[in-house]
């Protein structure tokens, strides 16, 4: 718990406005004051209003933002995922994908209802590896590249020289 809790900032945000109680109503004898002979009073004044502000957006705000403006978070290694939204006046429709499957759902303030079931017929090929995948394989087990194996009879060793001539040109 930390020192100041709700309760401490309250303290101290009050106590300067109750040093300066007297000076809170209407000024009697404003007319032959200066700025010079009023002493504390105002500033004390400034400083509980601006404490009031203070704790209106602390404690306030935050709740009734929070009402304005839901939205639904999912983490990002989840299975459930939100593909599509729309918002209208009574609540929201969500495309979600859970699990190999797309639901059309209705959320309003009365609860959530589903609606339809947008899984394609066909299941989707399975993706390609990631590289990270792939490269910790091949740390794993690597594999034996396989040789080319040429046949004499079909490639002549001329041709043979010849493409090794234009690799080392390409290489050098």
């Amino acid at each position: 718990m930390s020192f100041f809790d709700k309760r401490t900032s309250l303290i101290f945000v009050l106590l300067p406005g109750f040093a300066g109680a007297q000076n809170l109503g209407t000024k009697a004898e404003f007319a032959g004051k200066t700025a010079a002979s009023t002493g504390p009073g105002p500033f004390l004044q400034m400083v509980f209003a601006l404490g009031v502000v203070l704790l209106i957006l602390k404690f306030a705000l935050p709740k009734l933002a929070g009402k304005l403006h839901k939205k639904i978070v999912t983490p990002l290694n989840s299975s459930l995922r939100i593909e599509e939204s729309a918002q209208f006046a009574g609540g929201a429709l969500y495309v979600v994908s859970a699990r190999n499957k797309a639901m059309l759902l209705s959320v309003s303030s009365t609860g959530v209802q589903y609606l339809a079931d947008l899984t394609d017929e066909a299941p989707k090929p399975p993706s390609p590896p990631l590289f990270m995948e792939v490269l910790q394989r091949e740390v794993e087990q690597p594999e034996i590249p396989v040789m080319a194996i040429v046949n004499e009879d079909s490639m002549d060793r001329h041709r043979a020289q010849e493409a090794l001539a234009r690799l080392a040109r390409l290489v050098g």
